[in-house]
């Protein structure tokens, strides 16, 4: 009974791990929220460390400043910069929340040697021998920095899922019954996709469910009389939104994709954002989650053309 308890729970732990979780989206979210648990950090050494009387507490400042910097710098390295020059191992679209305690606890043990490198040379009063310094420094380092960063991903997912989820319901309804009130129309709007009169493709709009971005071209999924087909063209998804921008019934919903509103049979949320998914084909849209109040207001444009 233990062992399957066990076993369960393990199970359980495995499952949270591969659950998606998002990584930083811009530059802002990129240098503000390393320099938040920054300072998350550095008071946690404060309150570890309590000082006795102002004096104490004046150093212990000027130390906590000068550590802090230490610790923003390499989280902004970490945040910063290594996505730009990795960003296979960065792939925002595969983060989950294993990928994302890796990295806090590279990090964290990157900042502890760096910090106990620091003090050994600058910070060493009594002259400790080298090792049994850094593992002191190591050890109280990652207990204030790691384990109250696993508590906040582990909350933060839970917050975020249940919060896209409920989104992801009422977005759902409210595509629902905008595709009731458009069953009954005939769209038969013809859309020209081309770099040049040679290259013209036509693809009526009823036809077409969603557009993906790979690189200098673009991949337009259609389904025609019950056939998906695929078709590469030289164009950015930039250009090809300009061409469809008098429909009300796409929408740019991730930086590499535009889908058809009208072909959407199911959304679901998680931490990261939410999932398209369409009738007439099994590949999953992914959604950013600033999606929910373009989606909505569009929708509700949508309903009022219609009335």
């Amino acid at each position: 009974m233990l062992t399957f308890k066990l076993n369960n729970e393990l199970t359980n732990i495995k499952k949270w791990l591969h659950k998606p979780f998002p990584f930083h989206e811009n530059y802002k979210q990129k240098i503000v929220i390393p320099i938040l648990l920054s300072l998350l950090v550095m008071i946690g050494i404060i309150i570890l460390n309590p000082s006795k009387n102002m004096d104490m507490f004046i150093r212990q400042m000027l130390d906590v400043f000068k550590y802090g910097f230490i610790i923003i710098l390499i989280t902004l390295i970490f945040n910063l910069i290594l996505p730009e020059v990795f960003p296979n191992i960065f792939n925002t679209e595969k983060w989950n929340v294993q990928k994302t305690l890796v990295l806090f606890f590279v990090t964290v043990l990157t900042i502890a040697i760096s910090i106990t490198i620091f003090a050994y040379f600058f910070d060493n009063p009594n002259n400790k021998h080298f090792f049994s310094f850094f593992f002191t420094i190591l050890i109280r380092s990652i207990t204030i920095g790691f384990f109250p960063i696993v508590l906040l991903v582990f909350y933060s997912e839970r917050i975020l899922y249940r919060k896209n989820n409920l989104r992801a319901i009422e977005i759902i309804d409210k595509i629902k019954a905008d595709q009731q009130t458009e069953q009954n129309r005939i769209k038969n709007v013809i859309y020209t996709f081309a770099k040049n009169t040679k290259d013209e493709i036509k693809i009526i709009e009823n036809e077409l469910l969603y557009i993906k971005a790979e690189g200098n071209y673009c991949l337009l999924v259609c389904n025609k009389k019950s056939i998906l087909m695929k078709q590469l063209i030289r164009s950015s998804l930039k250009e090809i939104e300009h061409v469809i921008s008098k429909s009300d019934h796409f929408l740019r919903c991730h930086k590499s994709y535009i889908i058809n509103l009208n072909k959407i049979s199911d959304i679901t949320g998680n931490a990261k954002g939410y999932t398209f998914y369409l009738n007439e084909s099994k590949h999953k849209i992914p959604a950013s989650r600033n999606l929910s109040k373009s989606l909505i207001k569009k929708i509700k444009i949508n309903k009022n053309k219609n009335y």
